[in-house]
């Protein structure tokens, strides 16, 4: 069964940011960084449960050849939501627990 991915704004905005400072390390590191984090997406669309739980319910996806993790949740049997884009070793911020609607 297929997943469908949601990706919190606060999620697409923690990965825009690190784009960006990638970019200004090395031009068009932020796109190799955006081509990695869409095969993770990917990914976690065709396996939602390919990576353990961490912490409570929380599934973190590691992505290839960066040291950034995408922490996700998985709710129901056909939605898959993304709740934050965090960096390798920093802790699950919180942004609220708003819950997904499922599509």
């Amino acid at each position: 069964m297929s997943h469908t991915l949601v990706v919190q704004p606060e999620a697409e905005d923690d990965a825009a940011s690190i784009a960006d400072e990638l970019d200004e390390i090395t031009p068009g590191l932020g796109d190799r960084f955006f081509d990695a984090l869409d095969d993770l997406y990917i990914y976690i669309e065709q396996f939602p449960f390919g990576f353990q739980k961490r912490y409570k319910d929380y599934r973190h996806g590691y992505l290839r050849h960066f040291p950034y993790r995408v922490v996700y949740l998985v709710e129901g049997k056909r939605s898959t939501s993304i709740r934050y884009g965090t960096r390798a070793g920093a802790w699950i911020r919180s942004s609220g627990r708003k819950r997904l609607s499922s599509k």
